[in-house]
């Protein structure tokens, strides 16, 4: 299987716009009759599901050069890969029953298996759909539409999260799956979805355990909130913010939620919200101007999360 060119574009060709069926299919990859690669597919409007399972003789690698742009949510079933992304020089591995969600502009590279057999779950969301379902408006979510916009790539959680029995439940009824027609399709669907949702829900708050805060981290955390109240315009990466408090990113985040029941970008978010609808009331600046004094590059994304923190629209304000 060494050198193995596994080609995603090939797997989901032949769709046509506006074609709203689900299409299932197999792929099978072998060499010289002692390696296997074999995918379970199932391709609809946005994603690809596929399982795949690789049976090798010794250490073996296979490399996939030709893959769309897109978000890849990983759970590893048995055995372990190693991956290493052209993008950004990527370097990870994902052992059994870890998985992660994970984006670069472009997934081709090569991936480390060892001996015996292998086994994972894998679900390509197209980028358009992906940022379709999240919203600018959560911590989570919203650094990773951001890193999407500015075709950074990402890991949801920087460590490879343990996969939970739910994760296991859902993969189990994607697979077993009796259903036809659209009542498989909008069952599977929703299956796969409801695994992102796991899995988003895990990374935001996903810490190895062995961590633990003390009297001079607390202190260090009333010192960021106290710097967040004259900085929150411009207040630096997450990183910078840690380096300058001497914090580690768990203990900024377990900390600040613990003491301030919100997370550093949500109280970031509450004083934007809060200066932009003063400035809309008093009149001197319009909508647009509003938007880029707190810092949306979009008046659009503004708008939104305006009217879903206050319930109405910043125009209405300013009429």
């Amino acid at each position: 299987m060494e050198n193995l060119d596994i080609d995603y574009l090939t797997m989901i060709q032949g769709r046509r716009e506006g074609d709203s069926q689900m299409r299932e299919f197999k792929n099978s990859y072998n060499h010289m009759g002692k390696h296997g690669l074999q995918f379970s597919n199932v391709e609809m409007p946005g994603m690809l599901i596929s399982r795949w399972t690789a049976r090798s003789e010794g250490n073996t690698s296979f490399s996939a050069e030709k893959t769309p742009g897109a978000v890849n949510m990983n759970v590893m079933l048995s055995g372990a890969m190693r991956s290493r992304l052209h993008a950004n020089n990527s370097d990870f591995l994902i052992k059994k029953f870890q998985h992660n969600l994970i984006y670069l502009e472009n997934f081709d590279g090569c991936h480390d298996i060892p001996d015996g057999i292998t086994s994972a779950f894998h679900v390509m969301f197209d980028k358009t759909y992906f940022c379709r379902l999240i919203d600018y408006n959560e911590e989570l979510t919203g650094k990773l539409l951001e890193k999407i916009d500015k075709k950074e790539g990402f890991f949801a959680n920087k460590h490879m999260m343990p996969v939970e029995p739910g994760m296991l439940t859902i993969i189990n009824d994607i697979t077993a799956c009796k259903l036809t027609g659209s009542f498989r399709r909008i069952f599977i669907e929703g299956k796969a979805l409801e695994l992102l949702s796991h899995t988003l829900a895990q990374a935001e708050h996903y810490t190895p355990a062995g961590q633990k805060l003390n009297v001079h981290d607390l202190q260090r955390i009333k010192e960021v909130k106290e710097y967040l109240d004259c900085h929150y315009l411009n207040p630096g990466s997450m990183l910078e913010i840690c380096r300058m408090f001497c914090l580690n990113d768990y203990k900024l985040k377990a900390g600040f939620r613990a003491l301030y029941q919100n997370s550093v970008f949500g109280y970031i978010h509450l004083r934007k919200m809060n200066l932009a609808k003063k400035l809309l009331e008093d009149g001197q600046m319009n909508v647009a101007q509003v938007s880029d004094c707190v810092g949306y590059e979009n008046a659009n994304h503004f708008s939104a999360a305006f009217k879903k923190h206050f319930g109405f629209s910043p125009s209405l304000v300013r009429r």
